[in-house]
């Protein structure tokens, strides 16, 4: 689909059921994960005429568990808040502790620490 679009794909990630729970950014491994079997969690990133996007989403086959339909929820919360907190003249810095504050308001404040926060491509 990328390529049809003139996007040049510039990563695509997979994990799924354990290690998608214990890693916020599916990195590439090359040793046996076993096989899927609830869900899955896939990231891409594209780049089109030098912007960049990135783009995550989580595919449950089968019924989707309360805590994670809990945490998705939060997710789009606090992905929301930081996307109507990026205005011009606005730093880094801030966003990051507008980030801290939605994640801690929404009982998930130690997610700040277990993955980048974006980076400059959101």
């Amino acid at each position: 689909a990328y390529l049809k679009r003139r996007i040049d794909p510039i990563a695509l990630m997979v994990a799924f059921d354990g290690r998608a729970s214990e890693h916020r950014h599916p990195l590439p491994r090359v040793d046996h994960e076993g096989r899927l079997k609830r869900w899955m969690l896939m990231g891409t990133v594209g780049r089109r005429k030098g912007l960049m996007l990135s783009v995550s989403r989580i595919v449950s086959f089968g019924p989707v568990p309360d805590d994670m339909r809990a945490k998705h929820q939060a997710c789009m919360e606090v992905d929301a808040e930081i996307n109507l907190n990026t205005i011009p003249g606005r730093t880094s810095d801030e966003l990051y502790f507008v980030l801290e504050k939605a994640y801690a308001a929404r009982g998930f404040a130690e997610e700040i620490r277990l993955h980048h926060q974006g980076g400059l491509t959101g």
